[in-house]
């Protein structure tokens, strides 16, 4: 059984429309943009499920309510669930005739007479209100929460509802399990209570207390370690962190032995002036013929462990992860969904630990076929490693916060499989943006940042967010932007295109050979000028435009390339006539010379991206050197308008 769907009406930043995410079996993320509402996706589901299974650890308040932009506080919230696999017995959430169901929960705001305001709630399985839920259904999910400002340190301490603790009282799952460990307990503490240290003790205390008192209270006490209980056995529970490395001195009589040994498994062993590090664990399970005597060294020099205080957060918090799928995997036979809510898993984890986690999920939902996983997140390596369908965006559009799930997204299978293989943690990044700007090329991708911050548009401070491409694969980035629930794209979205004019061989009138370089003369300048005139937009050019016109997106195309339109500002000549000396210090001289030699401005113009087009290889390192020209001349330098207009659509206030 798993969360096929979770409605949310009315609640916290959520309108009377609501939202609706949609859920798959298996992993699931909600991404967004800080204050987007992830944390109040993850609330409402805690909620319903806290309440279904009577379990107050969260509650419903009156703040909770969904208040307007005019101020005005709804006076009703709704929370609906949808679930899927689910069986026939669980009868008062089944649909009839699927294996579907669902349950709803409705908080509505009451006053008394004496005008004192309560929240009271109704739940209800299937479609009536009023249709009460069982023991069987209100048993059938296990939820664990792990909260964004988790303290793993904390959570881990010895208590008795410790991680460990609850994870010791899974194992020992029955009441036979747990008297065992209970007898153990009590003939350790009656050995140690014999030994005469201890015996002392008790002796010289009750001695004194007679001493004292003089026998007038008969008081008298005994000596114990630990409450022979089986809450007392799991509450006393507690961790080490083990060191990898343990150190083995020259000095001891086991060196040679382990070094010889190791000579064939150099991964072992880290060489040390004093001696050699050791990886005890690895080997021991390589060489299991060593004697006792050797292991009780082993033991010996790899006994010194260390608190988790005195451990990095971010293995801290992958251990608190690995306890808590522990203890889940280990739920009983009742349980029909294992529902783990996470919120920023990828907390203080560096980025290849985010994909090992990832991975980590992966291979528990493999395991368990009972185990959901709905985690928000901030990270684009977390977000690039989803499968598209399993992915909720949460962001404002038209001045609403809405949920988008990608699996209603315009992408085609191809499409899919193109940006689950392509979408990296640089793309993926689109997905907390404000507005997105799709751009073709890597020229672009440096130089319109730079353009921006002129136009007192910083790209970084309206959140937008620039994806390469890489040529001409617009259509899957524009797909996944646009849903069958919003009107144009989720996110303001903006495509930076050439038009690549005169490209098509087919047509020799206006095709512009390949064979032209930037020192050919004036004759041949003056056919490229005709050609560009009577050139229209390349079929690819033209493909990107339905493209844009059929999904609502807006589209800004270059005359012919970006440097082209550069070139065509007579203020810009220099600037980049000097970032091409800085590349090609004999040829661009030689360029400079002829482009001061051109009378119009238009020869300048078809000779500088002659001389760029035969050198397209180093487009990116033209386009930094001419950010730093650009960036140095801010004030004379010339935008062309079409980047213009695309880095006013994405960063324009909401309509």
């Amino acid at each position: 059984m798993f969360i096929k769907e979770f409605r949310i009406k009315n609640f916290r930043n959520f309108d009377d429309a609501g939202v609706l995410l949609k859920f798959h079996q298996g992993v699931n993320a909600i991404v967004g943009e800080n204050n987007a509402g992830k944390s109040a996706i993850i609330s409402a589901i805690r909620i319903a499920v806290s309440i279904i299974q009577y379990k107050k650890d969260i509650y419903f308040t009156k703040s909770d309510f969904h208040l307007d932009a005019k101020g005005v506080l709804a006076n009703e919230a709704q929370f609906d669930i949808y679930l899927a696999d689910v069986p026939k017995y669980l009868i008062e959430i089944w649909k009839p005739g699927t294996n579907e169901g669902e349950f709803h929960i409705r908080f509505f705001l009451t006053k008394n007479e004496a005008g004192k305001e309560r929240i009271k709630y109704s739940v209800w399985g299937g479609e009536a209100e009023g249709n009460q839920l069982s023991a069987d259904t209100l048993e059938a999910i296990n939820l664990v929460y792990l909260g964004a400002l988790r303290d793993a340190e904390n959570e881990m301490r010895p208590n008795r509802n410790s991680k460990i603790a609850n994870l010791l009282g899974a194992l020992a799952a029955t009441p036979e399990l747990k008297e065992d460990l209970v007898n153990e307990l009590v003939k350790a503490n009656n050995a140690l209570l014999q030994k005469e240290p201890i015996s002392k003790i008790r002796e010289i205390i009750n001695r004194n207390l007679v001493s004292i008192e003089h026998d007038v209270l008969h008081q008298q006490i005994d000596i114990g370690f630990i409450d022979p209980k089986f809450d007392s056995i799991a509450a006393s529970l507690r961790t080490w962190i083990l060191p990898r490395w343990s150190f083995v001195d020259k000095t001891s009589k086991y060196f040679t032995r382990i070094k010889e040994r190791c000579s064939t498994h150099k991964d072992l062993v880290d060489e040390d002036a004093e001696g050699i590090f050791l990886d005890v664990k690895k080997y021991s399970e390589i060489f299991r013929e060593i004697d006792e005597e050797e292991k009780l060294y082993l033991k010996e020099i790899s006994k010194f462990s260390f608190d988790l205080f005195q451990n990095g957060l971010g293995y801290n918090n992958l251990l608190f992860i690995s306890t808590v799928l522990g203890d889940m995997s280990l739920t009983n036979e009742e349980i029909l969904l294992n529902l783990l809510l996470a919120e920023e898993p990828e907390a203080h984890l560096h980025p290849q630990l985010q994909s090992l986690i990832y991975q980590f999920f992966k291979e528990q939902i493999e395991k368990s076929s009972k185990l959901q996983i709905i985690f928000t997140t901030h990270s684009p390596t977390l977000t690039s490693q989803l499968k598209i369908d399993t992915v909720n965006i949460l962001c404002n559009h038209n001045h609403r916060t809405q949920c988008f799930s990608l699996v209603d997204s315009k992408l085609n299978i191809l499409e899919k499989n193109y940006l689950e293989k392509y979408l990296d943690v640089t793309k993926s990044q689109m997905l907390f943006s404000r507005g997105v700007l799709l751009v073709e090329g890597i020229s672009e991708a440096i130089l319109i940042p730079v353009f921006a911050k002129i136009l007192n548009r910083d790209l970084t401070t309206y959140a937008v967010e620039i994806v390469n491409v890489d040529g001409t694969a617009f259509s899957p980035f524009v797909h996944v932007l646009c849903n069958a629930t919003a009107v144009g794209t989720i996110i303001k979205c903006s495509i930076v295109t050439d038009d690549d004019r005169c490209t098509n061989k087919s047509d020799q009138n206006i095709y512009i050979s390949l064979d032209y370089d930037y020192d050919c003369d004036n004759t041949v300048l003056d056919d490229i000028c005709d050609k560009l005139c009577k050139g229209e937009k390349s079929d690819r050019c033209k493909k990107v435009i339905v493209l844009s016109e059929q999904n609502g997106v807006d589209i800004n195309t270059a005359y012919k390339t970006l440097e082209y339109e550069l070139a065509s500002k007579e203020k810009n000549i220099e600037m980049i006539l000097n970032a091409i000396k800085l590349l090609h210090p004999t040829s661009g001289a030689r360029l400079e010379e002829l482009v001061k030699k051109d009378e119009k401005l238009i020869y300048k113009t078809i000779r500088i991206w002659l001389f760029m087009r035969s050198r397209s290889y180093d487009k990116a390192q033209f386009a930094q050197i001419l950010s730093k020209e650009i960036e140095d001349h801010k004030d004379s330098f010339i935008i062309p308008d079409y980047i213009k207009k695309a880095i006013y659509a994405v960063t324009r206030e909401e309509d």
